[in-house]
This record gives C-alpha cells, sequence and structure tokens, in this order.
C-alpha cells in the first residue's frame, strides 16, 4: 500500500456497476481496505499512483463454488482475478484455518467464504466432507454448529429429505445464513417451496413423473447418479422446467449452474482448458490430478453418458437463459479445479448461453455478492465498498478474453498481483 495507506488507479477504464454495462474513463481511491472515490478526481498528493492507461478496472470475479482448501489453489484463484470463493464442502474448521492465513498475508489469495461441511442424510456420498444428520434435531444441531465455527451459507445435499432441509432453512434464516444445495432426494421445486435459497449444479432440477423413487434412489455410486443427471437434463420434458424456472425467479433463487462441471466429465474441457493462458502455470502433476478428478466423478461413464452430457449442457445453456429473461439472479461457479482456470471456462459457457459480456459479468461480480449475501461490501466499485477490484488488459465488455489478462488484483486494498505477477514474485 502506499504512503499513509492510500493508493490510486489512474487513467484506466472503469466498470464500476456492471449492471449497467457501461465503462467510463475514471480513478479509484483506496484507502485501507476499501475503496474512498471512484470519479474524475486527481489522487491527493502523496499517494501511491499505478497507471491503469489502456487497462479496464472492474470488480473482482466471485467463485462460488469451490474445494480444495490448499494455498496452491487460492494463488491460481488470485491470478485468474477471483478476488472471492466460497468453499462448498470442507470438514469444521478447515477453511477457517485457511481463511486465517490468506487475510494475514502469509498466503495470497481471496478472500474466503465457507459453507462448511456439506450436511447430508446417510449415506453420505463425500465422507470426508459431510456432517451425516438423520432427522430434524440433528440437523439443526449441525447447522447451529457450522454456523458458530465458520459457515457463512449452509450446504445440503442429495439425500436430504424435505423435513430436514425445512429444519435447516428454518435455523439458518433465523441467524441470516444463506442455503445452497445440490439435492437429489429433494427435488429443487421441493428445495425452492421449503426457503432453499441457491441451486448448485448437481441439484435435481428436471423432473421426470414417468421416473419414480426407485430410479432416483438406486444409483450406486457418484459417477452413476451424475449420469443420471445428465440424462434427465437431455430428456425431461421442458414445461415442467419452465415452471419451476419461473417459481426459482419468482423466489429469488440464486442460481449458479457450474456448466464447466458438466463439460469436464464429458471430456469437453479438456481442449480449452489447455488453451487457456494460465494453464501453462500448471505442473505436470497439477495437469494429471485434472484428469484424475474427472476419473472419480464420472466413474462407470460410457459413451453415451457422455453424449448425454453434451445434450445436458446445451439444455442447460437455453434454461440459463431463460431464466435470465425472467429476471432471475445468475451467479457463477465452477466445481471443478483447478477452479482459477475453470472459472474462465464457466464464463464462456455462460457467454455461449447467450448472455451478453455484461450479463456475465455482472454474475461473476454483483450475481455472486448477492448469493453471498454481502452486496453492501463486493459486487460494484463504490465508495465505502471493500477494495476487492482487478485491473485487465482490454476491454472485457467488448473481448470476455481480456478476464485472462489480469494485471492487477486487490483484496481488501492488498495488492496481490502487479504487471500480471504475484506481489514479490520474480
Amino acid at each position: 500500500m502506499a504512503v499513509g495507506g492510500q493508493l490510486a488507479l489512474v487513467g484506466g477504464l472503469v466498470l464500476a456497476d456492471p449492471g449497467t454495462g457501461q465503462i467510463l474513463p475514471a480513478n479509484v481511491l483506496i484507502a485501507g481496505e476499501r475503496i474512498v472515490a471512484v470519479g474524475p478526481d486527481a489522487p491527493p498528493p502523496g499517494v501511491r499512483v499505478i497507471d491503469a492507461r489502456g487497462l479496464t478496472v472492474l470488480p473482482g470475479l466471485i467463485d462460488l463454488h469451490t474445494h480444495p482448501p490448499t494455498p496452491r489453489a487460492m494463488t491460481l484463484y488470485a491470478q485468474h482475478g477471483v478476488t472471492s470463493v466460497r468453499f462448498a464442502g470442507t470438514p469444521l474448521g478447515v477453511a477457517a484455518r485457511l481463511r486465517e492465513r490468506v487475510s494475514s498475508g502469509v498466503v495470497p489469495g481471496p478472500r474466503i467464504f465457507s459453507c462448511g461441511p456439506i450436511l447430508d442424510e446417510p449415506p453420505a456420498a463425500w465422507a470426508d466432507s459431510s456432517v451425516e444428520v438423520k432427522d430434524r434435531d440433528e440437523a439443526r444441531l449441525a447447522a447451529l454448529r457450522s454456523i458458530e465455527v465458520e459457515a457463512d451459507a449452509l450446504l445440503v445435499a442429495q439425500r436430504i429429505r424435505p423435513p430436514t432441509l425445512a429444519a435447516i432453512v428454518e435455523t439458518a434464516h433465523v441467524r441470516g445464513v444463506a442455503v445452497t444445495g445440490q439435492t437429489w432426494t429433494t427435488s429443487v421445486r421441493e428445495a425452492v417451496l421449503a426457503g432453499m435459497d441457491g441451486v448448485e449444479n448437481t441439484a435435481r432440477l428436471p423432473e421426470d413423473p414417468s421416473l419414480g423413487p426407485d430410479w432416483l434412489e438406486a444409483y450406486t455410486s457418484i459417477g452413476n447418479r451424475l449420469a443420471r443427471l445428465v440424462k434427465l437434463w437431455r430428456s425431461a420434458p421442458q414445461g415442467p422446467i419452465d415452471e419451476l424456472l419461473g417459481l426459482m425467479a419468482e423466489r429469488g433463487t440464486d442460481w449458479a449452474p457450474e456448466i464447466c462441471s458438466f463439460g469436464h466429465w464429458s471430456s469437453l474441457t479438456d481442449g480449452p482448458l489447455a488453451a487457456l493462458p494460465g494453464y501453462a502455470l500448471l505442473s505436470a502433476e497439477e495437469q494429471a490430478a485434472v484428469r484424475t478428478a474427472r476419473a472419480r466423478q464420472a466413474e462407470g461413464w460410457t459413451d453415451d453418458d457422455r453424449d448425454n452430457a453434451r445434450a445436458a449442457i446445451e439444455r442447460i445453456q437455453q434454461a440459463v437463459a431463460a431464466y435470465h429473461r425472467l429476471g432471475g439472479p445468475v451467479a457463477v461457479g465452477t466445481d471443478s479445479h483447478p477452479g482459477g482456470l475453470f472459472y474462465h471456462l464457466e464464463l464462456a459457457y455462460l457467454s455461449q448461453a447467450g448472455l451478453g459480456n455484461a450479463d456475465v459479468i455482472a454474475a461473476a461480480t454483483i450475481g455472486g455478492a448477492r448469493a453471498l449475501r454481502r452486496s453492501a461490501d463486493l459486487g460494484t466499485l463504490e465508495a465505502g465498498k471493500l477494495a476487492d477490484l482487478v485491473v485487465v488488459d482490454g476491454d472485457p465488455l467488448a473481448d470476455l478474453a481480456a478476464l485472462h489478462r489480469v494485471q492487477y488484483a486487490f483484496v481488501g486494498g492488498r495488492l496481490l498481483l502487479e504487471n500480471g505477477r504475484l506481489v514479490g514474485q520474480a
């Protein structure tokens, strides 16, 4: 930071509010962890100045669904302009400890939010990151414990039934905490009616009355359930989907579709991932880990399953476009790793769905802040808000690929990336 704790970004274009789709010449003044001013005024004497000519300043990007709680994953997020992430299921205390290391400056990385451990009824698919709750009372206690220790939101998973979900939602809402989910036994329609605030990628959003409880509950593994999910997206009737999107929009349900995860399971993202500039930052071991993760999630998949996934992606994109037209709040998550790279593939999927560049950036910023319940602090560049922002080479409204070219990144006024390199990196 500069003399007196102030720093100014001068001479660039500023996308202060992605919702307006307007980039204007302006200077941004930061003092401590917050933005002091955005406008034409020159910074006061003695302030450190960063020349932003030819660059665009915009709010930091937000990933609502990540998993690996490692310093390396956090560093990759910083290098790709993601300034806030939400962990979607970690053992209690893990995200809190990493949050402390990042916020103290020991590890360069984004602002960390956490859902705590996944709340699920037994047997939980992700046993290492879940707390199993057998009834409403256990659900309330587990929800309270997560909120007391670290959780900014709660995540429910596939075996949660409506009565248990209702107890979790009631407990969370009393404390002003949102609940998001990947429900399966409970349909998304039932979950939204029960008050669930957000919907994630593997939730059972499509409905098919011809498939009974036996089909829903007869999956034998994670990969087998995901295979059923993509088949459902491909074959389910359109009417119930349209009705549900209307209900979600009416209730203001935050939808992070995480389309890139569907592409990952079906190997569609391999080429686009390798083509990203940031792919060169990965070691051979990290590149191999991408394939290892897919092998676990898509275990047992056939060519038919991969074909279903490809068709599912098109249908999800149509649903996202329809939801956006209805005014439903769209946000961005990845659920694929390394999230810093997959994040940009997700933005491309949203663009391919028909969202304009301004709408995609709004989902990545304003939409994320809304889902985090932090719109007062994040999502736009305004005086008084937290100085979580990125500076990119080019105009992202004209070319989303400008978001790949991050030159500067700030989290709470702390400079993490300078001239495209981590601060302190040779």
